[in-house]
């Protein structure tokens, strides 16, 4: 629809049943005296402004844009459940969904990115999703497009609502602390990529050719990249040395 005007004293809210149910915004302007709310299984989809708050409820989505466009609210955006943004860079012009508010933008739920284009993404393409004062929260989702080796993706939504293509910092992960407690040592570490698999080696004998050294166990980095081992210590050994090994 062009054009809506909801004056009735209540909350307008689409969904909240077991069934679908989409609001398919076409232009024009929206009002909502008493805001809009999009509840489980609810869409609010396409380009327009919409005078009122915006309330995302968990289970609802929001999806700017056919195929890219933007959303205008004069008033706050509250995320709970999932918003998914489309991103384009082709023929090197750079283009993206985007929603922006008069008020604040409060991240939360999911951000979905995808990206559309059809030139490849390179270091310091960015794209703004979101305009708003202030940028309050964070999502507890992203899913954002894959790159190339080498790039990894800068997170600036806090700070002006867009997400960056930089180049990858590379973290060597290491030791950050190595503690006796009574008969077990315990290492603690981190700069891991996150969820990885890794393997603690040890050797007597430092000089030792990598090939010599002995397995001691396999784990996984955390979610952040960190680390903790606990060894048995054996009292006959003089001295002994430990490394990890990532693949």
């Amino acid at each position: 629809t062009p054009r809506t005007t909801i004056a009735n004293g209540r909350v307008c809210i689409i969904g909240g049943g077991s069934n679908t149910a989409t609001f398919q915004l076409l232009g024009g302007t929206h009002t909502f005296a008493n805001n809009l709310t999009i509840a489980t299984n609810g869409s609010l989809m396409g380009a327009a402004t919409i005078d009122g708050t915006v309330t995302v409820s968990p289970g609802g989505r929001i999806i700017p844009g056919s195929p890219i466009g933007r959303m205008d609210v004069l008033g706050s955006v509250i995320l709970q459940g999932a918003v998914n943004l489309q991103i384009d860079k082709s023929g090197g012009i750079r283009i993206s969904d985007e929603v922006t508010a008069d008020g604040a933008i409060f991240y939360g739920g999911t951000l979905n990115v995808t990206d559309i284009g059809t030139d490849v993404l390179a270091a310091g393409d960015r794209f703004f999703l979101f305009t708003a004062t202030p940028y309050v929260g964070a999502f507890t989702t992203l899913n954002l497009p894959s790159l190339p080796p080498g790039l990894s993706w800068r997170n600036n939504l806090s700070v002006d609502g867009s997400i960056e293509v930089t180049t990858a910092v590379v973290s060597t992960p290491g030791f950050a602390n190595i503690t006796r407690t009574g008969t077990n040592v315990v290492f603690t570490g981190t700069n891991g990529t996150p969820n990885a698999n890794f393997g603690l080696l040890t050797a007597t004998n430092v000089e030792l050719p990598l090939s010599n050294w002995v397995v001691v166990l396999t784990n996984r980095f955390d979610a952040l990249g960190r680390f903790q081992i606990t060894n048995p210590v054996t009292p006959a050994d003089r001295q002994r040395y430990f490394r990890l090994l990532t693949p």
